[in-house]
């Protein structure tokens, strides 16, 4: 239940902010025998310039952590 709820609020904040779905990956895991969980989303995107992307120096990945423990 509470990936499911994550993943929803993931979805509902990208509706939200006008951002496509496509290419975008979470991966929910449970942190400390359950304490909580820890969900991760990876968001893939172009710099606006172009410049330094064929070097590596600009990543074309957008990552977020959250870490949210049972009380």
């Amino acid at each position: 239940a509470a990936q499911d709820e994550a993943r929803d609020a993931a979805e509902d904040y990208l509706q939200r902010a006008q951002l496509t779905r496509a290419g975008v990956s979470a991966v929910y895991e449970a942190v400390g025998s359950a304490d909580g969980i820890r969900v991760t989303i990876v968001y893939p995107f172009a710099p606006l310039t172009g410049f330094f992307t064929g070097l590596g120096l600009i990543p074309t990945v957008a990552r977020a952590t959250a870490l949210m423990r049972w009380q």
